[in-house]
């Protein structure tokens, strides 16, 4: 229940999460920085399980998770374990090679399906899906416009529905400045039924919190926005900045 984009350009790029969830779960913590392994990481932390959806090292590589949804056979471990977790764990790869291999040491048969994302300032977007059977290398995305989404309820549709929403709002002649306007309007936007919007809101669930993601040639920036229950307004921005390391090539 999420919807994630981007923009490159030169220097960097910009990136965008909206993390949908249940109301049931408890509001997760604001961005903050910690290290793991040496590495300086800035994320949100889920307040449930003590995860995170979005985290982005000091090399500038932004790891994202999605549940996956609209599988045949839904796959249900019977002990188990927070994906959030899974994605601080590979939140301090700068490179997809040592995060794939990562990926593939592990037994992930305790995780239900996700698809994850790793975007780094080489214009390199790389992901896998874990269907509950076996880890597929999804399609190199460099040409991808976007956006990557999935929900709970009525998954192919809710998908169909932001996909064309992203069509309306976001040009493919867009670039710089109105682009990323464009996908700041992409992300604040609202459909009918409001179910099916990128910004939604259900009985039992809600876009909970929106992330942008700045990376420049010297600095990240993490900009975060709660959200109160039942509605669809965002709460002002916080920000949350990490100076760019620069390892030796």
């Amino acid at each position: 229940m999420c919807t994630l984009s981007w923009h490159y350009e030169k220097g960097g790029y910009t990136l965008f999460f909206n993390r949908d969830e249940r109301l049931a779960r408890r509001r997760a913590q604001l961005p903050a920085m910690r290290q793991i392994d040496g590495i300086n990481i800035v994320s949100p932390r889920d307040a449930d399980k003590g995860g995170s959806w979005i985290a982005v090292n000091e090399m500038g590589t932004t790891h994202c998770l999605l549940n996956l949804y609209g599988l045949q056979k839904p796959y249900l471990p019977s002990r188990p374990i927070s994906r959030g977790l899974l994605l601080m764990e590979l939140s301090t790869h700068k490179e997809w090679a040592p995060t794939l291999d990562h990926l593939e040491s592990l037994d992930l048969s305790s995780y239900e399906p996700f698809q994850y994302w790793q975007f780094t300032k080489n214009e390199k977007i790389k992901g896998v899906k874990w269907d509950g059977e076996a880890v597929h290398q999804l399609e190199d995305s460099i040409f991808c416009e976007g956006p990557i989404s999935g929900s709970s309820y009525q998954n192919d549709e809710v998908i169909t529905r932001r996909e064309q929403t992203f069509r309306k709002t976001v040009s493919p002649n867009f670039v710089g400045a109105e682009r990323i306007k464009a996908l700041e309007a992409f992300h604040n936007s609202s459909a009918d039924p409001v179910a099916f919007g990128v910004n939604m809101l259900r009985e039992d669930a809600q876009t909970v919190s929106y992330s942008k993601v700045v990376i420049n040639d010297h600095k990240i920036s993490f900009h975060y926005q709660d959200k109160n229950q039942y509605g669809l307004e965002f709460a002002p921005p916080v920000i949350t900045t990490l100076p760019l390391r620069l390892l030796a090539k």
